[in-house]
């Protein structure tokens, strides 16, 4: 017996409804039972993370930042920089250290080379994070971890402050402002990469800033922005490739 044929204009396909994702802005954070935001971060985590600053700022140990190489992390850096001169720690016993290229706060390598630095407290800030040894091989240093990407484990020992689940997540720098802010008045700025992976200019530069002019008139950044437009410029005429898959 031969099969009917199916009308497809009387019979038409459910189309497949695609989920909504809500607009980051308005994404609610996550209540306690008071009805008070938890955002950007754990409260008690926020309050340990404080304690760590005011420790280090007191201390006059030496501190050690060491931030992500990108406008998140530099910025972040620069404001916990800006928030232990702030509190009195001497700027002369802050140090920061910039991951290789191709690297990670993990690697040997690097995890020497911020020991060799002999810091008494180590502050990480949107490295990203994985269960690992302590951040370097020293029981008598103290470290903080302050990030955003998605982790639930971390280097051991370490205190983190983490907004990963404290929806709409903060970038690492608004959330290290939100740490720092009531801590002391003088806070806040941004880089961005070039071919050269000149981190250490773009950190000076924020560092050295006053007022986001001072960042938009930087002799190094105004090249290192001439450099990225002539690169993009030189890409939009050069043919796509693809690959055999």
């Amino acid at each position: 017996m031969k099969r009917k044929a199916v009308d497809m204009k009387e019979t038409p396909i459910a189309k497949r409804q695609r989920e909504q994702i809500p607009e980051y802005c308005d994404v609610q954070p996550r209540k306690d039972d008071s009805g008070v935001a938890l955002w950007p971060a754990s409260p008690s985590a926020i309050e340990d993370a404080q304690t760590f600053l005011k420790e280090c700022a007191t201390s006059q140990q030496k501190i050690l930042i060491v931030p992500d190489k990108d406008a998140d992390g530099l910025d972040a850096g620069v404001i916990v920089h800006r928030t232990l001169t702030a509190l009195g720690a001497d700027a002369s016993s802050i140090d920061v250290h910039l991951v290789g290229k191709g690297n990670s706060i993990h690697d040997e390598q690097e995890r020497d080379a911020m020991n060799r630095k002999n810091p008494k407290y180590i502050i990480v800030v949107d490295q990203g994070s994985r269960r690992a040894p302590p951040v370097v091989d020293n029981p008598d240093v103290k470290s903080l971890i302050i990030d955003h990407h998605l982790s639930d484990e971390f280097p051991r020992d370490a205190l983190v402050v983490s907004a990963c689940h404290y929806p709409p997540v903060a970038t690492s720098s608004l959330l290290t402002y939100e740490i720092c802010k009531s801590l002391h008045p003088e806070v806040s700025i941004s880089s961005r990469r070039t071919a050269r992976f000149d981190v250490q200019s773009a950190w000076e530069a924020l560092l050295a800033a006053k007022s986001p002019k001072d960042v938009l008139t930087n002799h190094r950044l105004l090249s290192a922005r001439a450099e990225i437009n002539e690169e993009v410029e030189r890409q939009t005429h050069t043919a796509p490739k693809f690959s055999k898959d």
